[in-house]
């Protein structure tokens, strides 16, 4: 044992803690010189030689083409893939729907792109006499939803071409009739507003949605709540809002969306 061991400057906890930091100060700034690196540790240039060469052996750094500076390498991508294809978004997003169905007081879905449709993976059912029943793996076109349109806001222009027909076929009296309509409130979503279904779907039944974004911002899944039209009155909806914009935040978090809230509320005309 060399005298720095000795002395406690390689204990197993304070070098985890160490690489913790040496990793995240390089995730913020991108590269990294060794000496700004012992800076940011606050921590002898001797210590950090040790945590590059065992982090770069292993390929969790690498340096740049000047060999003067380092950043993430290339088993972090590894990791994090690893990651994400182990997550199971119904599993990890129950407990989300379940505690959105229990401030909003209705039905909840949490819903997935599947080609043009929406496809339910998680719900939670009020228990109000009156109340829309949702079921697991209903399918329904994303036009004509209010999580189908969260998603659809968040998608490239060239991938909603490819989904939405021009002309919408209709599914109920007050379906939109056509991508420029839906186009329309796609931006107002991207914008600030909620999504709205409002008898779209099925008659009497009005819907918000919001999405659930991933890492690099993109759609992964939506939250909806149905409500029936008797019930949803201008002080219920601002209610539902509030929530469904707590349980976006949640749930896209643990997808690894960092923004501090996900687009939320204006109140529908």
């Amino acid at each position: 044992m060399n005298a720095a061991m000795a002395a406690g400057d390689f204990q197993p906890t304070k070098s985890a803690d160490r690489v913790c930091q040496l990793l995240a100060a390089l995730a913020e700034h991108g590269s990294m010189t060794h000496a700004e690196i012992a800076q940011r540790l606050s921590i002898p240039k001797s210590s950090v030689t040790g945590l590059i060469n065992t982090l770069e052996a292993h390929h969790f750094i690498a340096r740049d083409e000047s060999g003067r500076r380092y950043m993430l390498g290339p088993q972090i991508l590894t990791l994090a893939q690893q990651y994400m294809a182990g997550l199971d978004l119904a599993r990890i997003g129950q407990p989300v729907v379940d505690e959105l169905m229990r401030e909003s007081g209705e039905s909840t879905a949490l819903s997935i792109a599947s080609g043009p449709d929406i496809v339910v993976v998680a719900k939670a059912n009020c228990d109000q006499p009156l109340q829309r029943t949702m079921q697991l793996g209903e399918r329904a076109p994303m036009y004509a939803t209010a999580g189908g349109k969260a998603i659809l806001a968040f998608l490239p222009p060239a991938e909603i071409e490819r989904l939405v027909p021009k002309d919408l076929p209709p599914v109920t009296p007050r379906t939109l009739k056509t991508r420029r309509a839906l186009l329309k409130e796609l931006a107002e979503i991207r914008a600030g507003q909620l999504a709205y279904s409002r008898e779209e779907l099925i008659p009497g039944i009005f819907a918000v949605g919001v999405p659930v974004l991933g890492a690099h911002g993109a759609p992964v899944a939506s939250l909806s709540v149905a409500v029936p039209s008797v019930r949803f009155t201008p002080k219920h909806e601002a209610h539902i809002a509030a929530a469904m914009r707590r349980a976006a935040d949640t749930l896209s978090g643990r997808f690894g969306y960092r923004k501090a809230t996900v687009p939320g509320a204006k109140h529908a005309a």
